[in-house]
């Protein structure tokens, strides 16, 4: 894992519990890496035939596409990268996202395909751009509003999904009234922000009049129960916190790192020693 803070990060305990289960002798660690310093360290790592890729953090998921040779469909759809791969014996760097399966997992179950939900993503960078794309890939709500720090930065974001009604789809976070206001109907709520997470503004929404059925998705993962998460459970709505995608994004990223299916029949287990 690279990036720049990295030291804070829980991958390191999910890949090599993993790695463990299989009996496979790979590593993974850390390595913090400032945007400056991100050239020389993939070249370098490049170069190493041990090294068999890494996953991103930020600041880096954007930065990181100026030096890859090739990227997924999924890294076009959000523009950003979450991990780096070696392929070919030209050994030329690949750019993956694996955040929109990490999105699409937990919310699978609950959505099944309905296309009747409101939906409101609050955030602007990468999570959020995996988020938004997730949802609008399908299952579609019938309305998703992006949710930004101020309203120029909502629009600016939902611009590069939704050109023509961008300025309709978007709103201020001071606006976050209206997502806790779905009407009859069950809705959907993401926090693909920092807010709420250990050491950032806490995120102030009422959700005392979302129907029955909504869901709350909170993808800050540090605390695990984040106020919000502990406000949807109170109000008897479904509440997914951030391990659940968490680990489901490292599934797929192991996979593709490892050449391995993640071992998921022990996800009870990981939970446990990430919460411990």
């Amino acid at each position: 894992m690279i990036g720049d803070p990295v030291s804070h990060s829980k991958s390191p305990l999910i890949h090599r519990f993993w790695l463990g289960k299989l009996g496979l002798t790979y590593d993974y660690g850390t390595t913090r890496v400032s945007a400056d310093q991100l050239p020389a360290y993939l070249e370098r790592r490049r170069a190493d035939p041990l090294w068999a890729g890494c996953n991103v953090t930020m600041p880096l998921k954007v930065e990181a596409l100026a030096h890859l040779a090739e990227v997924s469909p999924e890294v076009r759809s959000v523009g950003a990268t979450n991990t780096i791969t070696r392929v070919g014996e030209d050994a030329r760097l690949r750019g993956h996202n694996t955040d929109l399966l990490g999105v699409r997992e937990p919310l699978q179950a609950w959505l099944k395909g309905e296309d009747f939900f409101t939906a409101s993503v609050i955030g602007t960078g990468g999570a959020a751009a995996a988020a938004t794309v997730a949802l609008l890939q399908g299952p579609a709500p019938s309305t998703l509003v992006s949710y930004g720090r101020t309203y120029d930065s909502a629009i600016a974001f939902r611009r590069r999904f939704d050109p023509v009604d961008a300025e309709h789809l978007s709103a201020p976070i001071s606006d976050l009234s209206r997502a806790g206001k779905a009407g009859d109907h069950p809705s959907l709520l993401v926090n693909a922000s920092p807010l709420g997470m250990r050491g950032q503004p806490p995120l102030v929404v009422d959700l005392s009049e979302m129907a029955p059925g909504s869901i709350v998705f909170d993808m800050v993962y540090d605390p695990v129960e984040t106020d919000l998460i502990r406000q949807a459970r109170d109000c008897g709505l479904v509440a997914l916190d951030g391990l659940i995608m968490l680990v489901a994004q490292a599934a797929a990223a192991f996979e593709l790192l490892f050449c391995e299916p993640a071992p998921r029949e022990h996800d009870a287990e990981l939970r446990e020693l990430l919460t411990a």
